[in-house]
């Protein structure tokens, strides 16, 4: 149940924090979905055994308890695709920077590249953090008799991970102003 409600509480206040200053119609963008899980997808297929994926999936589903080899197995899949979420971000924020560099020129073709750029990096962050990072602690939180100790290494703080990119960004963005001058 607490679980839940922390979910409720996370998404609503993301929910909240768009409303509050722009309609919600403004953080769709198909182009950036489709990158973002294009590259889940596809490195997933690339890395794990389909097998691998659809047991993870069930042990993410499922409320019984799982035998320490299980969960790190199961949640070393949700891990990866945390990974490949991030990327996806990352390199849709790529894609946007060079469509925004490449039209300089035109004014009214900037904004619609920096929107690919920005929530190509937001929906990576959401899906990587929110999702499948909470998906991989919630089954080794749920792995019968294993030490604590077990999931230290996968509960990292990964904070460079997602400021590297909103950082070259900014700098990008940075350096356009600039050149505008």
């Amino acid at each position: 149940m607490t679980q839940l409600i922390g979910y409720l509480l996370m998404f609503g206040m993301i929910g909240a924090g768009i409303l509050m200053g722009s309609p919600l119609a403004i953080f769709l963008d198909p182009n950036s979905v489709l990158i973002v899980l294009g590259i889940v997808t596809g490195g997933a297929l690339a890395s794990l055994p389909p097998s691998r994926i659809g047991h993870a999936l069930r042990d993410s589903f499922s409320k019984k308890g799982l035998s320490p080899e299980r969960a790190q197995e199961s949640s070393g899949v949700f891990f990866r695709l945390s990974e490949l979420a991030i990327a996806g971000g990352f390199l849709g924020t790529v894609i946007g920077l060079v469509q925004m560099l490449q039209n300089m020129d035109d004014p009214t073709a900037i904004g619609p590249a920096m929107a690919v750029a920005l929530l190509t990096l937001f929906y990576g962050i959401m899906l990587s953090e929110l999702v499948f990072r909470s998906a991989a602690s919630d089954i080794l939180d749920r792995a019968s008799s294993a030490p604590a100790s077990d999931s230290a290494p996968f509960r990292q703080n990964r904070v460079g991970i997602i400021v590297a990119p909103v950082f070259v960004l900014l700098l990008t963005f940075m350096t356009m102003l600039v050149a505008m001058l």
